[in-house]
């Protein structure tokens, strides 16, 4: 089986509050997800629906960078500085079924919080407080009431790339409804680059 090279984008904001009303601020992170309900490639056979961040393959000869930029320009109409763009590793997946995959994860950071336009893959972008908890809203889905969250696995490697300083790996494997095979290994690595890494 042959690995595809994919690129996650995170928007990102930190936001300043005060801690009990006194005069100490405490900075929060924040992320914003997109609502999907219609799931297509290897997620179309999941309930649903699920949020996720803007992303998609990374195509032949193009750098990750681009890509990232790309997606975001195709997805929510905006397209980001490459500086405001923080490399924060990857995650490899595989799965018996639909193989190995290369999640690049970038970080976009934003100094606001802009509203992003859905423009066709998502419903809405939301914002939600990058703490692990509260990611999932409410949404009507063939008239009955459901709830969206994340997919199983992203629990156990989203949070990792959130706050990472340096960049990161980890070897993941999933089951078919992206529940959790197994976590093989994450590490700290100086040579996952972040210059122009061209995709295989």
């Amino acid at each position: 089986m042959s690995m595809q090279s994919m690129v996650v984008v995170l928007p990102v904001c930190w936001k300043y509050f005060q801690l009990n009303g006194g005069p100490k601020k405490k900075m929060e992170l924040s992320v914003s997800l997109g609502l999907v309900t219609t799931l297509k490639g290897p997620f179309k056979h999941l309930p649903g629906p699920f949020l996720n961040g803007l992303g998609g393959k990374v195509k032949r000869n193009e750098s990750l960078v681009d890509a990232a930029r790309r997606e975001c320009k195709e997805e929510c109409g905006r397209t980001p500085r490459r500086s405001s763009l923080f490399y924060a590793g990857y995650v490899y997946v595989k799965n018996e079924n639909f193989g190995y995959v290369r999640l690049h994860v970038f970080r976009w950071n934003l100094p606001r919080f802009p509203v992003l336009k859905a423009l066709g893959e998502h419903e809405r972008f939301d914002w939600y407080c990058a703490n692990g908890n509260g990611m999932s809203t409410k949404v009507m889905v063939e008239g009955k009431e459901v709830t969206a969250t994340i997919l199983p696995s992203d629990n156990y490697w989203l949070m990792s790339f959130l706050y990472t300083k340096s960049p990161i790996a980890q070897w993941i494997r999933v089951n078919n409804d992206f529940t959790m095979h197994g976590l093989v290994d994450t590490c700290h690595s100086r040579q996952i680059p972040y210059k122009e890494p061209r995709a295989p």
